[in-house]
């Protein structure tokens, strides 16, 4: 039914859509939407200079994904989360395009990161997505399993233990 790049494309769009709305669901809850949407975009930096060095850009996107997480929570604890978000985000896309600048040639693997590129999905690609994305809806329904619990059975509260993951909703600290 479809050719090999056709079928990257759909794997990979299918993961992406599954942790998207699975990820977003909580992201709204917790007002976090600002920086689920810094993190990622900034991430391009990570995977410019990884390009630059000749390295895997998926090792680029992680390493700078986890380092603007770190930024924004540490900023977080001096200033409001959302100035924290800002900055973190403005200085990420700024090394990115100082590592653009960089490169001599066209830097194709890193904007296809920023900007998608889903028909660019290669055959090599498409196992660490749906790696990483199992990877990932496995923690996250380890670490949320509280919070579904509290908004689909809001009676059952006094049962749960204590859950950090949705304060408001599930009766934990806050």
């Amino acid at each position: 039914m479809f050719t090999g790049v056709m079928a990257n494309t759909w794997l990979a769009a299918t993961a992406v859509a599954v942790i998207a709305g699975v990820v977003g669901f909580f992201a709204v809850l917790r007002g976090s939407t600002f920086a689920a949407h810094a993190i990622p975009n900034g991430a391009f930096a990570g995977a410019a200079g990884a390009s630059l060095l000749g390295l895997n850009p998926f090792a680029g996107l992680a390493a700078f994904s986890v380092a603007g997480a770190l930024g924004i929570a540490g900023l977080s604890r001096r200033s409001r989360p959302d100035v924290a978000t800002a900055l973190t985000f403005v200085m990420m896309l700024g090394i990115g395009a100082l590592f653009v600048s960089w490169s001599t040639e066209y830097a194709q693997e890193a904007y296809s990161l920023l900007f998608g590129e889903v028909f660019g999905v290669s055959a090599d690609e498409v196992l660490p997505i749906l790696g990483l994305g199992a990877v990932s809806l496995g923690h996250f329904g380890r670490v949320a399993l509280d919070p579904v619990v509290a908004i689909l059975a809001p009676n059952d509260q006094p049962k749960m233990r204590r859950c950090a993951v949705l304060p408001s909703v599930a009766g934990g600290p806050g």
